[in-house]
């Protein structure tokens, strides 16, 4: 028989082994959010807050997030509610604002006040959205290992309508969705996506979807095959044909772009080399009034690293090359300006910003405008007057997320938020109103940023947020 002290002791052990059983389950569980920073009492709905120190520039700033990582990918106003935007990013949190991890529409009122958070699909990121008539065109990426690709279509209540995805999900990756018609009866776009196929790199495939038929089970599909790696740049539609461009990228690492031409989906693809008589590597590409203008670096020769402004024609010829005088290029971004570009270029010794003449002989100069020296990057951009030329641009700089607004070739104003998340990938987008004359921008803010001094950023839930900001005044 056991006397009483070892029938204690037994007793205590049995105690402690249960408590360490519970203790294992709450943390497998997620039961203890180890994660979490925010010091404040959480409520979904919840007013905007005012940054005080910032006098009159920002009317007032909100936060929205998890414990986890969250990105903005696009921000609109409520077409059928114009006290009503909307918000759509992904998260990897599963607490505070959001039910899942996946992708998300936020609903917020014109005061910054929180309205709802919608779960669109669970484990899925947003590529990108665009409006239809009546409903949002959502295409989605799977998160992790779910390479599915997968188009949602909601209302502008937030609810799905129905969902077309991809069968195989074999390292698939969503690159683009392009409207074929925008007939409210027969709406048609074209999903375009990559696939890995190995040893061969990247092919690409082009479906054809009819929305009226959503979820098709067989839509018409493109696979299109090179003998290099096919890595998508960008895509148009052009006299009813679609044209993709891809880099071509060879195994003995030399890189050309190529046009792509599908006359239907569903049909062969027809492939045009833009031959520039050396090997580059394509930064941006956009259409323009007599073919195309693209912004490379040169990979190999004795120009390697060297930046041009190269113009084609509508048969994918070079039509004119302009040297930049610029070597380490790793951003380029062009901006539509009547008939002509404003050109940004970043390397390592900074940013440059000037209008570049689709007319002008190619030993002109190139004149920087002022205030984009310490641009990284340009992510958004917003034409408040096109005759007038005036035009918002918005970027990551040096000093944090900066916008300006020029007019020609003179900056006019200059607003910088959030100087201590440089150091960090923000991608800030633009929602601007010339009606009401203010920006409503959403960015990503880190909570390590709130250890900084000179933050415009006072709430975090965890690691990165979205913060929410109105510009007042902004647009004049």
């Amino acid at each position: 028989m056991l006397n009483k002290r070892k029938y204690t002791t037994i007793i205590i052990a049995i105690n402690f082994s249960l408590i360490a059983v519970l203790v294992i389950y709450l943390v497998l569980n997620n039961k203890f959010k180890t994660t979490i920073t925010n010091p404040y009492v959480h409520y979904r709905q919840r007013d905007a807050f005012v940054e005080q120190h910032r006098g009159t520039d920002i009317a007032w700033s909100q936060n929205i997030g998890g414990s986890l990582n969250e990105n903005a990918v696009a921000i609109f106003k409520s077409p059928i509610d114009t006290n009503i935007i909307h918000i759509f990013g992904n998260t990897q949190s599963n607490d505070f604002d959001f039910d899942f991890a996946g992708s998300f529409m936020a609903i917020l009122q014109d005061n910054g006040r929180t309205v709802d958070f919608i779960t669109i699909n669970k484990g899925m990121d947003i590529v990108k959205v665009i409006i239809e008539n009546d409903q949002y065109i959502i295409l989605q990426n799977g998160q992790d290992d779910n390479y599915v690709v997968a188009v949602t279509r909601i209302n502008f209540t937030g609810e799905i309508i129905s969902t077309w995805s991809t069968t195989d999900t074999t390292n698939l990756y969503a690159k683009e969705i392009i409207f074929v018609n925008e007939d409210a009866l027969n709406p048609n776009f074209i999903v375009i996506y990559s696939r890995f196929v190995g040893i061969f790199g990247y092919e690409l495939i082009a479906v054809q979807i009819n929305a009226a038929l959503f979820p098709q089970n067989n839509p018409p599909i493109s696979r299109i095959e090179s003998h290099y790696s096919l890595d998508f740049l960008s895509a148009y539609r052009f006299q009813n044909q679609l044209v993709i461009f891809a880099h071509e990228s060879r195994t003995n690492s030399a890189v050309q772009t190529a046009a792509i031409i599908l006359q239907q989906v569903g049909g062969n693809a027809e492939f045009y080399r833009i031959d520039l008589n050396f090997e580059y590597s394509t930064l941006d590409l956009q259409p323009c009034e007599q073919g195309y203008i693209m912004v490379v670096v040169a990979t190999d020769g004795t120009n390697i690293g060297a930046t041009y402004i190269v113009r084609i024609d509508y048969d994918y010829t070079l039509s004119d090359l302009h040297n930049t005088k610029m070597k380490g290029v790793s951003f380029a971004k062009l901006l539509p300006h009547s008939k002509n570009y404003y050109v940004f270029l970043y390397s390592g010794q900074g940013g440059s910003m000037f209008l570049f003449d689709l007319a002008a002989p190619p030993s002109t100069k190139l004149q920087d405008i002022d205030g984009f020296s310490d641009f990284k990057n340009i992510t958004d951009y917003f034409y408040q007057d096109y005759s007038n030329n005036k035009i918002t641009i918005i970027g990551q700089s040096n000093r944090g997320v900066t916008i300006n607004s020029i007019q020609e070739k003179t900056l006019t104003k200059q607003v910088v938020l959030g100087g201590s998340q440089s150091d960090r990938e923000v991608n800030p987008i633009m929602l601007a109103e010339k009606t009401t004359n203010t920006i409503t921008l959403a960015m990503t803010s880190y909570s390590a940023s709130l250890t900084q001094q000179d933050k415009d950023v006072v709430r975090n839930f965890g690691d990165g947020d979205i913060w929410i900001v109105r510009l007042n005044q902004f647009l004049n």
